[in-house]
């Protein structure tokens, strides 16, 4: 930026002259390295942004994104994968609390946890009830967030959360899936929580008929896809000649889109004992009948 131009610049961000822009110069990164990306789950889940995890209904969106609050809750690694320990905030708008907590007990005997370690874990149910984030009165009008978005904030700041599961988009978006900006308006809503709380927002979806068909598990407008920075897929196995599926606890997650790795990658899970492990990882042993873990699970 030549002399002149930098004085005129200086000269209007002095004069209190209203901007919708807070210009930088890059020339300020002189002799300085560029940060690094900070992976809540390495190469999947990155903080500052929205995510989403797409698949049909009953194959396991839930129960994965539980499995995921839990190991980042207490430092562990979820399906194998390197994962930063975080506070964590879950909304789940069609599991009741019982269902959360049948799920639970098979997840800490999974990690071999017990209930007090729990403390940095915060689930809400709203099963039954109007869990909307945001409106669109009109078509092609602005979404307003609604006082339950307000109140997610609130609730996430205040426990200082850094993963941020909202399940689902089909309870929580109030607007038409086909436009590309209502779509986006509300993913840039969880974006300024993302990037306020530097966390990672995972928004769960159910793909279309046609999403599911073509392999992609997306839905409604592009905007969606387009939006998140990245996109994971959970799918089960193709059926057969016969239409049967020869192992129905096998699912694939699939990414579909990563802004900031490498897209294409798949992993074989297994549902087993209620929870889901990769099928190429074997199970830690957990030693059941030692005193305290006993003690646990008779409470």
């Amino acid at each position: 930026m030549s002399a002149v131009a930098h004085g005129k610049w200086e000269q209007s961000r002095t004069t209190g002259s209203p901007s919708a822009f807070r210009p930088f110069c890059p020339g300020g990164w002189e002799g300085k390295r560029a940060p690094g990306y900070d992976w809540l789950v390495d190469g999947c889940f990155l903080k500052g942004t929205v995510a989403m995890l797409s698949g049909d209904g009953g194959l396991g969106k839930s129960l994965l994104m539980q499995q995921l609050c839990t190991a980042a809750a207490t430092g562990q690694e979820w399906l194998g994968l390197a994962t930063q320990r975080c506070r964590t905030f879950a909304l789940f708008c069609e599991d009741d609390v019982g269902e959360l907590h049948r799920r639970q007990e098979k997840i800490n005997k999974h990690y071999g946890v017990a209930g007090g370690e729990l403390e940095d874990v915060l689930y809400a149910s709203r099963a039954g009830e109007d869990s909307v984030l945001m409106r669109f009165p009109k078509w092609g009008q602005d979404g307003e967030t609604t006082a339950l978005y307000t109140q997610l904030t609130h609730s996430c700041r205040d426990l200082g959360a850094q993963l941020i599961v909202v399940d689902t988009l089909a309870d929580t978006f109030a607007g038409n899936e086909v436009d590309r900006n209502q779509p986006r308006t509300f993913v840039r809503a969880l974006r300024r929580l993302a990037i306020e709380l530097q966390a990672c927002v995972i928004l769960t979806q159910h793909p279309s008929m046609m999403g599911m068909q073509s392999g992609t598990g997306s839905s409604g407008s592009t905007g969606w896809n387009n939006s998140v920075r990245s996109r994971l897929y959970l799918t089960s196995p193709k059926p057969n000649r016969d239409g049967d599926i020869e192992d129905r606890n096998v699912r694939w997650l699939k990414t579909m889109k990563a802004n900031h790795g490498q897209t294409g990658g798949k992993l074989k899970l297994r549902w087993l004992d209620g929870v889901f492990v990769r099928d190429d990882i074997k199970p830690p042993t957990v030693d059941w009948t030692s005193p305290q873990m006993d003690m646990e699970w008779r409470e």
